[in-house]
């Protein structure tokens, strides 16, 4: 009978232990066990997704979002352009003004026409007439890549389009607003010089002489991006504030092949991948406020000319459509340090390391 006792007391004590230790546990350490003890997939659970279904992974939203002017907003919305570009032409001439009136004539302003006459001209009819021409699938998918098409193509420059198209008006308004201060600006004013740069030292090696025979051939206009050590430092700068158009105005730049180096995210000096890196700023966009819904200008592109349709966000439209597995992982690791990095406003491991490639692959991203 007294073993029996002892032997049920120490049960009950045993109970009474496991009880305490749960507990007791920090908060946080019940979500991070399961974590540990999920399963890892195999590579071929990817036979299994379905990018029409949301996804349940939860999207880090640590970068704050910093908040913008009605305009720019409306900019951003494609909302109003006429009326914003009217106001900003009208009002103080702030260098958000200058640089909104700058990218409003950017993206609407008449291009002359085409010096080739094997160039027609053509009209947003014939454009959407040839889109349709190239159309192939059932119905239904033909149905919803030509909304996609006509979402993507609303027109939201109105009476902006008669305004005859002036680069050097452009560049003086884009001069200005980065000499007021204006981040957007500045970047663009960067990024210009950059692609000047890039583009001379392009010329001068294939042509010693000036390059304009190689150009005249149809040659690219650049290899790679020339990035001075000062330049990166302002880029650097730029980057801290977490503004989304700055990041979109400098993303070409940082996810291109640099020449005489590379990019480095960590401490450990190995060279970004440019095609994950590229990918992961776009998410760091979604991060910092972009519409990355499902009627994200992106998403309705790939749907109307590529038929990727159905996407219910960038993400998971970048993770099923644009990555393989491995890259999946790295495009997220890219996001997430590049998000730390804006919200500490600490870019110390964002490194650019003379003299290292990337094992010969070359990268150049548009933009603008």
């Amino acid at each position: 009978m007294k073993i029996k006792l002892i032997v049920a007391a120490l049960v009950l004590l045993g109970v009474a232990y496991f009880a305490f230790q749960k507990n007791d546990a920090p908060s946080g350490t019940e979500s991070k066990n399961v974590t540990a003890t999920t399963p890892k997939l195999g590579a071929a659970s990817v036979l299994n997704i379905d990018p029409k279904i949301r996804s349940n992974v939860h999207v880090s939203t640590i970068a704050p979002k910093l908040a913008v002017s009605t305009e720019m907003q409306l900019f951003r919305d494609r909302k109003d352009w006429p009326g914003i570009y009217q106001r900003a032409k009208n009002g103080a001439q702030t260098g958000e003004a200058q640089y909104l009136q700058a990218e409003l004539l950017e993206k609407c302003a008449k291009r002359p026409p085409s010096a080739d006459p094997r160039k027609a001209a053509e009209t947003p009819e014939s454009k959407r007439e040839q889109f349709l021409k190239g159309l192939a699938g059932s119905e239904a998918q033909k149905t919803v890549r030509i909304a996609a098409y006509d979402a993507l193509n609303v027109d939201v420059c109105g009476e902006l389009k008669q305004i005859e198209y002036s680069k050097d008006d452009i560049a003086r308004l884009t001069k200005a607003a980065a000499d007021a201060g204006d981040p957007h600006g500045r970047a663009w004013q960067l990024m210009g010089d950059i692609r000047k740069a890039s583009e001379d030292d392009f010329a001068l090696r294939k042509d010693p002489n000036g390059g304009s025979s190689i150009l005249a051939q149809g040659a690219r206009p650049m290899s790679t991006y020339l990035l001075a050590d000062e330049q990166w430092e302002q880029v650097r700068g730029m980057l801290v504030n977490g503004d989304s158009g700055v990041l979109a105005e400098l993303r070409p730049l940082l996810a291109s092949t640099l020449k005489d180096g590379s990019l480095s995210i960590g401490t450990d000096g190995q060279p970004i991948e440019n095609r994950a890196l590229w990918l992961a700023l776009g998410l760091v966009g979604c991060d910092l406020g972009q519409n990355c819904s499902a009627n994200n200008r992106q998403l309705l592109s790939a749907c109307a000319y590529q038929n990727q349709c159905g996407s219910a966000s960038l993400q998971d439209h970048t993770f099923y459509y644009e990555s393989s597995p491995h890259n999946a992982q790295l495009v997220e690791s890219y996001r997430l340090a590049i998000t730390e990095m804006i919200r500490t406003g600490n870019f110390s491991n964002f490194n650019l390391i003379r003299g290292t490639s990337n094992n010969g692959n070359t990268f150049i991203f548009g933009g603008r």
